[in-house]
């Protein structure tokens, strides 16, 4: 399964609702769109009948009305709250249509001078007291009737949805025929609802499904200037004056090859994001991101940052506090009107829990965000190795993964998690970290750096016994797939049949051996070389631990911390297992095929993967594809239906309500949610 690119030469039909009046040609002209199932020329142009340049100028309306996207899906609220890009809040009107011509040029065209507007519903559909749909669906043939004083009315079945207009043109001499042609696409919208249907495949998806599709790791992009006004008012003028500094430190790109070599400074993230026009403004747009859900086959996305991923780990405590206060103030004021379907996660710097706290607390209590977004380690300067004066980058660093020996006690952060019923979200990488340090190549450095980081802090977690004395805390690693936790879980299994304490004590103590038989075999078997050596041998018993005895040995671990898994008194490898798939959920991305895994019931690895899309990123080419590319994995037959329920609904809901019974209240997804987890 393989990512797909734009070049299908498809026309992108598009919805858009209330932009400033443009018509760069008139609209509906025989140049500008190319019809399915017409014939056109070698241009792709259709031929022109007779005295057609004569017609008076064709404009396309389409009816803004409530709508449902799918089957089974809840509707679609109206909001009192202005959307993001409304300046200022305005009534419902007739929407927009834009066309993408195919040569990178829109075509955008709103009916002028409108006086009034008829609509019939067809058999069986239900109207509101203001004319408007309460009952749409795909596939819904509707019959609308429009006036319009300054444009001609035209009728045509649209493409897909099957919806028509009836078209009545006041001019003499006007060709009804002529102007059937060429309305290519009407779809019906509600100005603050689903401006943007594109029946994709993963429309289609979802369209066959009896669940809701819940997306457990979707990003947008911050616009840099609005970021900046958020951060100037966090913390002036100042420090986005340093922010702007760092962001643009280009020292990678200034030196020479010869240079970077010798310092090891590895390559940094270039064209991380994708280039498709539409979906870069959709990754950059709160308001087109949630009128395209429909087009991503998506009821219900948990959006989380881009920008804050690169700094919530900043060394520098300013940058880094400011930076997350800001993005988290941003996002939950962009992305507020469209709650009922998306939720940003707010980003919370680690580096002591103090900070973590603090920002937590003001996401959720303050700002109202239900999802944390932590850094899942902090990469600390080795004391040993500190000298006044130097920088970061110049001292040896460790990672520290914040359960295990960290030198700070994160306990009181995951409680206040559990305080503020919110699940702990990772999401950090390894790149630049050891092994993963290339000067040239951003595939070596990024090539499982995701499930790096995501497989140390999984086992400082269980290990250190944070997930033992947090038993109601869940914990989502994003972005690195399961295939890492399939085997992480095995290890763990496989590791604690041979080193828990009693394991430990009855295999592999030196005290065990048995001298004197050992003495007669090396006689026996070895010869005189070993009869000679038997005393030295036995002083040098353990090749790990050179030149100690036996009791030497055993006397010298009994001093030190002995049981490995001490922290999690589990008493056997399936508790174990259990231990760990009930409190980790992993992020999957729609084209990694080894998610199947997750769902083997053989051996240790039934574990919890969420469907996470990825938008926003350069491993997503067309945002339209990635419900459509996991579903590939039950017509391959690697998963069953059921399992991609679990998959794309079940698993990503579980994940927040468990701590948060609430989660999904006021959300389209809620009574559907509340079913299939009862």
């Amino acid at each position: 399964m393989h990512r797909r690119g734009h070049g299908d030469g498809e026309a992108k039909r598009q919805l858009g609702a209330d932009v400033p009046d443009v018509v760069h040609r008139p609209a509906g002209h025989p140049h500008d769109v190319v019809l399915p199932g017409l014939q056109h020329d070698a241009s792709g142009q259709l031929p022109l009948e007779p005295a057609a340049e004569h017609h008076p100028p064709l404009v396309e309306v389409a009816m803004p009305v409530r709508t449902v996207a799918a089957a089974g899906r809840a509707r679609d609220q109206r909001h009192e709250l202005p959307l993001v890009g409304d300046d200022p809040p305005r009534p419902r009107r007739l929407a927009h249509l834009r066309h993408d011509v195919g040569d990178g040029r829109v075509e955008h065209v709103r009916p002028r001078g409108v006086r009034g507007v008829r609509r019939r519903g067809a058999l069986g559909e239900t109207l509101d007291h203001d004319g408007h749909s309460t009952s749409f669906r795909p596939g819904f043939s509707g019959l609308v009737d429009v006036v319009c004083p300054t444009a001609p009315l035209v009728e045509s079945i649209a493409c897909g949805v099957g919806w028509r207009t009836r078209a009545r043109h006041a001019g003499p001499g006007t060709d009804r025929e002529y102007h059937r042609r060429q309305v290519t696409h009407v779809v019906p919208v509600e100005e603050h609802t689903m401006a943007y249907l594109k029946h994709s495949k993963s429309a289609a998806v979802r369209a066959r499904l009896d669940h809701p599709v819940v997306d457990g790791d979707g990003h947008w992009l911050e616009p840099m200037p609005i970021f900046l006004d958020y951060l100037r008012d966090v913390a002036g003028p100042a420090v986005v004056e340093t922010f702007i500094k760092k962001a643009t430190d280009t020292t990678w790109y200034d030196i020479t090859p010869e240079e970077r070599l010798r310092r090891r400074i590895h390559r940094p993230t270039w064209w991380g994001e994708p280039a498709g026009t539409l979906d870069r403004a959709t990754a950059m747009v709160p308001r087109l991101f949630y009128e395209r859900l429909d087009d991503f086959g998506i009821d219900f996305c948990v959006l989380y940052t881009s920008l804050g991923l690169f700094w919530v780990s900043n060394p520098d405590e300013e940058i880094r506090r400011a930076v997350s206060r800001a993005v988290n103030r941003m996002n939950a004021e962009m992305f507020k009107p469209y709650a009922h379907r998306i939720t940003p996660a707010a980003v919370v710097p680690m580096h002591t829990p103090d900070e973590a706290i603090e920002e937590a607390t003001y996401a959720v209590r303050e700002l109202g965000l239900k999802v944390l977004m932590i850094a899942n380690h902090v990469r600390r300067p080795v004391p040993a190795f500190m000298r006044e004066g130097a920088e970061p980058n110049q001292v040896r660093l460790y990672m520290d993964s914040l359960g295990l020996e960290s030198p700070y006690d994160y306990d009181p952060f995951w409680q206040r998690c559990i305080d503020l019923k919110v699940a702990v979200t990772a999401h950090s990488g390894s790149m630049g970290t050891q092994w993963r340090e290339s000067v040239w190549s951003f595939t070596y450095n990024h090539i499982g750096h995701f499930a790096n980081a995501s497989h140390a802090f999984a086992r400082a977690l269980i290990l250190g016994g944070v997930t033992h004395r947090f038993p109601q805390l869940r914990f989502a690693m994003l972005e690195g797939g399961v295939g890492w936790a399939c085997n992480l879980v095995t290890d763990l299994v496989g590791h604690w049949e041979r080193r828990h304490r009693e394991a430990m004590e009855s295999q592999t103590r030196p005290t065990n051996l048995d001298l004197q038989q050992l003495k007669e075999l090396f006689r026996e078997y070895g010869g005189r070389v070993y009869e000679e050596k038997t005393d030295e041998i036995f002083r040098s018993i353990n090749l790990a631990e050179a030149f100690k005895t036996p009791e030497e040995l055993t006397e010298r671990a009994y001093r030190q911390p002995f049981d490995d898994f001490g922290a999690v008194p589990v008493r056997s490898g399936e508790e174990l297992r259990q231990h760990f798939a009930e409190r980790f959920f992993f992020g999957c991305e729609a084209d990694d095929p080894i998610t199947a895994w997750a769902f083997d019931r053989h051996g240790n690895h039934r574990l919890r993967p969420i469907f996470s899309s990825d938008v926003g990123h350069f491993d997503v080419p067309d945002m339209s594809e990635v419900l459509e590319e996991a579903w590939e994995m039950v017509e391959h037959g690697l998963i069953t239906e059921d399992n991609f329920r679990e998959f794309v609904c079940e698993n990503p809901a579980r994940l927040h309500t468990t701590l948060n019974p609430d989660f999904f209240k006021g959300t389209v997804v809620e009574s559907a949610v509340a079913k299939l987890l009862k």
